[in-house]
């Protein structure tokens, strides 16, 4: 098998906006594919490619950006690299300095922290390894992802150990670790005839995430449906979901988290 040379360019926009904690995001990721095989038809080696990109985050808390690399060197494994810059506006929830790792950053808390004027501007680096492993039989599609991210945050004027993070929705050090494991499980109910097709996917997922140096976790699952009504340009895929927090400290188990998501790829 021949490495092919020819170069494929893609980009990806999502808008989200989610519930509980409440907030918005919007990324963009423009990408540079070069497919790995020049024989792509082997079932196992569909799609290989290895990407160059970069990704631009923006939330109502923090604009984050930074270059990423992407190997899929099969069709049911792949594995990312990033290293993303921040910048927090110091509104809303970052960067909240917390004195204890064992905080239980509910509502009242947060809110007392903002009311101190101890809430900073600040700027971060995170560093992410993630890896995936993905199947499909039939009408079943199910996906494990396993992921690592190496915090280091800085707010000069008012340096601290611990602070918390609204994107990872934990408690995390300044220079500290946190790790995810995500899994989804789908039905296909509309099965597209090419990758450009409608379909229309219904299932779950599960999402765990730890910050062991906070000793925080949290646990969440519940239904989520993906769907394209058309391949026509313009139209995105649409997301949506509900996961019952199973394990938490910074929130009551109710109500869900709830999320809706636009998606444009080309």
């Amino acid at each position: 098998m021949a490495l092919a040379a020819a170069a494929e360019w893609h980009s990806t926009a999502q808008l989200a906006v989610a519930g509980w904690p409440l907030g918005t995001q919007a990324y963009w990721e423009p990408e540079l594919r070069f497919p790995l095989w020049e024989d792509r038809s082997h079932l196992l080696l569909k799609g290989s490619y290895l990407s160059t990109l970069g990704r631009v985050e923006l939330t109502p808390t923090f604009v984050r950006a930074g270059p990423v690399l992407h190997v899929e060197p099969v069709a049911f494994w792949d594995v990312t690299a990033r290293v993303l810059f921040a910048g927090y506006w110091g509104a809303f929830t970052s960067l909240l300095p917390v004195e204890d790792p064992a905080t239980v950053a509910d509502r009242a808390t947060k809110r007392a922290i903002i009311d101190a004027g101890e809430r900073e501007r600040g700027w971060g680096v995170r560093v992410d390894l993630s890896t995936r492993l993905k199947a499909k039989v039939g009408p079943a599609i199910a996906m494990v992802e396993l992921e690592a991210r190496r915090h280091h945050v800085r707010a000069p004027a008012d340096p601290f150990d611990w602070y918390w993070d609204p994107a990872e929705m934990m408690v995390v050090g300044d220079d500290g670790w946190t790790f995810y494991r995500n899994l989804y499980a789908f039905a296909e109910l509309v099965e597209p005839a090419d990758p450009l097709d409608r379909k229309l996917w219904v299932g779950a997922c599960g999402n765990w995430s730890v910050s062991p140096g906070a000793g925080d976790e949290n646990l969440k699952l519940g239904p989520m449906v993906m769907w394209k009504p058309t391949p026509a340009p313009g139209v995105p895929t649409l997301y949506a979901g509900a996961q019952v927090w199973v394990k938490t400290r910074f929130v009551p188990t109710l109500p869900p988290y709830s999320f809706l998501a636009a998606n444009w790829s080309r």
